[in-house]
């Protein structure tokens, strides 16, 4: 798909406690603000989740995609990914951004290095990575904001391949868009609605993926979500088999479907 994978790793690296940008001036009052839609919201530490993601072209049918997530406090992310209860692709996310992700019916297997070279996820694999460290995280990363004059408050968080924006509700706790503006001037806007507490956290149950000039309807539900104080490595682990064949990403894009 297309889904600016350098600034959702760079969110994912963030949350995994990698460098951020430099402390700027903010406001009590922008603090304040983003202090509520923190707590609001809430941080996991370690979850597991099973998400319902729905894809529909222009003019073509929806697909329709069960994933279960599992997010490690070090920020790797462990994904089976099925249709029609039929597993067809496994991947796990280290907390660099590389990429294993294996077709079991094709029996390919692909390696994706950090997204410094340019290389992008997988179709899909990118939205719900995204929705991984959205979901333990929630739509704000512990940072510093700024805002820009708007009703209802919108905070900025400046980044070193863009900016993330979110709008929050008039009461300034919970999020209603994010916006993930590349620095080529790309954007990505995630709009939260459906509001649900999933033990100490409230998510969005449902977020709808937008960019401009796609007219693909992209919407992730969140069917189930618990919070974990740890998860295992053996959880975690993917198994390929060794006579798995190991193909580039445009190869493994086109057996997706298989």
């Amino acid at each position: 798909m297309r889904f600016l994978l350098g600034l959702v790793l760079a969110t994912a690296l963030a949350a995994a406690g990698c460098a951020r940008p430099a402390a700027a001036p903010v406001s009590a009052s922008v603090a304040d603000t983003a202090a509520r839609v923190l707590a609001f919201h809430g941080h996991a530490q370690a979850l597991s989740a099973e998400l319902l993601l729905r894809i529909k072209p222009p003019q073509q049918d929806a697909v329709t995609i069960t994933a279960h997530v599992w997010v490690h406090t070090d920020g790797r992310v462990r994904m089976n990914a099925s249709k029609l209860d039929v597993t067809f692709c496994q991947a796990l996310i280290e907390a660099d951004g590389s990429c294993t992700a294996w077709l079991p019916r094709a029996k390919l297997v692909t390696r994706t290095p950090a997204a410094a070279d340019g290389r992008k996820l997988p179709p899909f694999l990118s939205d719900l990575q995204l929705m991984a460290s959205e979901l333990r995280d929630g739509p704000l990363l512990p940072s510093v904001y700024v805002s820009n004059s708007s009703v209802p408050p919108l905070l900025r968080q400046p980044n070193r391949d863009g900016s993330i924006l979110v709008q929050v509700n008039s009461d300034g706790s919970a999020a209603l868009k994010k916006f993930l503006d590349a620095a080529d001037g790309e954007r990505l806007t995630l709009v939260y609605s459906n509001y649900k507490t999933f033990e100490t956290l409230r998510r969005a149950s449902l977020v709808q993926m937008q960019t401009p000039n796609d007219l693909t309807d992209v919407r992730i539900s969140v069917r189930a979500l618990e919070e974990l104080p740890a998860i295992s490595n053996e959880r975690l682990r993917l198994n390929v088999p060794a006579d798995a064949v190991a193909v580039d990403i445009d190869t493994f894009i086109d057996h997706l479907g298989d």
